[in-house]
């Protein structure tokens, strides 16, 4: 018996902020850098990802406001870092459909 299958995609689309998405074994886990240095990580049930495409409305809204409540991205209050964290956000949210893809393939 070998390892189980696992699928990681890093996006890189937020200067020094990459966000690394593993999903392997019916969990998702986003890991989020700043630099080199890993400031969170968190973990779900990837069944929760799937769930929310079949919710009524805005999926990709569902999508946002998921993360948000998982808060993974730590940075300050200022608005200019506020900025920063929505487009951390939608980074993890790329990242997660981009693994998902390169599962199915």
């Amino acid at each position: 018996m070998g390892k189980p299958l696992t699928n990681a995609v890093t996006d890189k689309s937020v200067r020094d902020n990459p966000q690394r998405v593993v999903i392997g074994s019916g969990t998702v886990k986003i890991i989020n850098k700043s630099g080199r240095r890993t400031v969170a990580t968190r973990e779900f049930p990837l069944s929760s990802w799937e769930d929310l495409d079949r919710k009524g409305g805005n999926v990709n809204w569902h999508r946002r406001e998921f993360i948000k409540r998982l808060d993974t991205v730590v940075v300050g209050d200022s608005p200019e870092e506020e900025c920063l964290k929505e487009r951390i956000i939608d980074a993890q949210i790329m990242a997660i459909k981009a693994t998902q893809r390169k599962a199915v393939m």
